[in-house]
């Protein structure tokens, strides 16, 4: 994707919007799309940095940069110089408020020229909206190859910013009012950045507890040092427990009693083989054995072991 223009909704804190031309193979062709995306998502402070370059060059070519701004420019950043001492020079003080009334917006980047979008606050925090011309390298203007090469990291980290998977909030309460935040519990918070999020089209792929660290209640535990019985007041209700009511519990937990091992079902699988035609004689207490086995192994048919006949009204 060749990214040929860029607009900043909200001064990015809305998202971005961009239109770009995306190159797709189509055998020995190649198919040229114009795309418009929109991402609404906060851009990261990083990006928004980069962009920020560009005031300098906004200033210059909407006339509002005069020479002795320069002094106080550093041409190598693209960020002003900090002011020193405790009377700094007026003009100093003009560039500085001036530059933090100034908002770069967008920028339109091609191979012949570009343009840059921005506003300036005026009065009463109305901001007038404004365009430089589209500036060619045959205009004479001294910092064309610079503006280009700051243009050209943009759009790469624009087209990073889009193939990112993940929402760059460095400090998720910055992006709301403060007044909402007031008495705001942990919870609320929370649930506040992700309304917001999702009016601006994210998805939210977790619910509200997972966004929340995990809470401990830490409990103190006493260690007693009593030499008496461990549980002395429960001894007389453990008495009266009788071993018939042990194993009732016993058979309800486990009706058809412990499973037989391997070695346990062959040899009760022997000693039926080996009882002559016409016993009768069965072991009741291995019959869950040999069911469970029977799941197990398959079913195995004992030929001296007789069938139960059919039930149907011939048999009866």
């Amino acid at each position: 994707m060749k990214i040929l223009k860029f607009k900043l909704l909200d001064e990015g804190r809305d998202g971005i919007v961009v239109e770009a031309k995306e190159y797709l193979a189509a055998g020995q062709f190649k198919i040229v799309d114009d795309v418009k995306r929109t991402r609404r998502i906060n851009i990261s402070d990083e990006l928004k940095k980069e962009i920020d370059k560009l005031k300098y060059f906004f200033l210059n070519l909407t006339g509002h940069w005069i020479s002795p701004y320069s002094k106080y420019y550093d041409k190598e950043s693209f960020t002003l110089l900090k002011i020193e001492g405790s009377e700094p020079p007026k003009p100093q003080l003009l560039l500085k408020e001036l530059w933090q009334k100034t908002f770069v917006t967008g920028a339109v980047a091609s191979g012949n020229g570009f343009i840059i979008t921005g506003m300036i606050e005026t009065v009463e925090n109305k901001k007038l909206g404004l365009a430089t011309p589209f500036i060619t390298e045959d205009d004479d203007i001294g910092f064309y190859t610079e503006c280009m090469d700051v243009l050209e990291k943009i759009v790469v980290s624009i087209s990073k910013y889009l193939r990112s998977q993940a929402i760059p909030i460095e400090d998720a309460r910055k992006l709301i009012p403060q007044e909402l935040l007031e008495g705001k519990t942990t919870d609320e918070v929370v649930q506040i950045v992700i309304d917001k999020l999702e009016d601006k089209g994210a998805i939210i792929m977790m619910s509200k507890e997972d966004a929340l660290p995990e809470k401990t209640d830490e409990k103190k535990v006493e260690v007693h040092t009593n030499q008496a019985n461990i549980d002395g007041d429960n001894v007389n209700a453990a008495e009266e427990i009788t071993d018939d009511q042990i194993q009732k519990e016993n058979i309800k937990k486990n009706p058809y009693g412990q499973p037989a091992s391997e070695g346990e079902f062959k040899a009760d699988l022997s000693q039926d083989t080996a009882r002559p035609k016409g016993d009768t004689q069965s072991n009741q207490g291995d019959m869950s054995s040999l069911e469970y086995s029977d799941q197990v192994t398959g079913n195995i048919e004992d030929p001296d072991i007789e069938k139960p006949l059919d039930e149907t009204e011939d048999n009866w």
